[in-house]
């Protein structure tokens, strides 16, 4: 070291004596730089194995986060916990299955019991349902061989354990035949007024929309079907197409409908009609617009409507 031999030298040259001492100051703080420096250098000092394995946990992260499209770390920890609900659930199978067993059977019982209860009540009101059905539809002109519903056994469903056919009969002395077969699109629009008249009393609160139930009628029988609608309009609100002027006096709300062609475009016009509108497109439907004959048989068409309303034999 150069120290020593400077040491030497301070016999024969006094300013070294100075030189020395800076010397001294400059080794010690040397000595301190170099102890803060190896207690910086093992703060910082990493273990290779610990290193490698945060290194794969990162890497089984960002596999896990593409696997499951997570966008970051809570993402994928609440996947986890939901995986691990549904494995203990798993361990725990058999005896969730056990409880779901159980509870099949449970409801299966109150099932029975009620689908049985609903059958014996289809079956025991039929007959009395059926003509009442019959009668309405006699009044409507149709069906005059009949009408039958018929009950056979079924898988259990939402509707029972029966299957429920409606027959009717076009013509006294014919067999019986499903509806489904035999009805037209009009006479299937009909029956089922006569069904929702016949149940009106019991039946819940909905929309009925009945189109082409005009369909091959007119006279008294458009007025008998005008005031059928007319009297479940009062459980539900009936919506009604027709082209015949004895419905369309019964409806509280006439709505005209029609084409019109425009710069070689068909549109479609909407109307709501107040009862002024209404007497004149009554009279439109009839083909005599604001003649006279028209206009005294509309006047008549209303009468007779508010006396088959007021005389409650509809």
């Amino acid at each position: 070291m150069l120290v020593p031999e400077l040491s030497k030298c301070r016999d024969y040259e006094p300013e070294v004596a100075n030189i020395l001492e800076t010397l001294n100051d400059a080794i010690i703080k040397l000595d301190d730089l170099a102890k803060e420096a190896d207690i910086l250098s093992k703060k910082y000092d990493f273990d290779p194995e610990e290193l490698e394995s945060n290194r794969e946990r990162l890497s089984e992260i960002k596999r896990l986060k593409k696997k499951f499209a997570c966008d970051d770390l809570d993402s994928v920890l609440k996947y986890c916990d939901q995986m691990k609900k549904e494995l203990t659930g798993l361990e725990n199978l058999e005896e969730s299955l056990v409880k779901l067993e159980n509870n099949v059977s449970t409801s299966k019982a109150k099932y029975d019991a009620k689908a049985q209860v609903v059958s014996k009540y289809r079956k025991d009101n039929n007959s009395k349902l059926s003509k009442k059905i019959e009668s309405i539809l006699e009044d409507l002109g149709m069906f005059k061989g009949g009408f039958h519903v018929n009950f056979t056994p079924s898988e259990p469903s939402p509707s029972g354990i029966d299957r429920v056919d409606y027959l009717i009969s076009t013509n006294p002395g014919e067999p019986m035949k499903l509806i489904s077969r035999i009805a037209s699109g009009g006479e299937m629009s009909r029956l089922m007024l006569a069904v929702q008249a016949a149940t009106n009393e019991v039946y819940g609160y909905g929309i009925q929309v009945f189109d082409e139930v005009d369909a091959g009628i007119g006279g008294d029988i458009g007025f008998k079907v005008g005031g059928l609608l007319k009297r479940i309009s009062g459980n539900h609100q009936v919506i009604v197409i027709t082209h015949l002027p004895q419905i369309a006096v019964f409806s509280d709300h006439h709505i005209r409908v029609w084409k019109q062609e425009a710069d070689g475009r068909t549109h479609v016009r909407v109307e709501d009609l107040d009862t002024g509108t209404k007497f004149n497109e009554v009279t439109r439907m009839l083909g005599m617009e604001n003649h006279t004959a028209a206009v005294n048989n509309v006047k008549e068409m209303i009468s007779k409507a508010k006396k088959l309303l007021q005389s409650h034999t509809l």
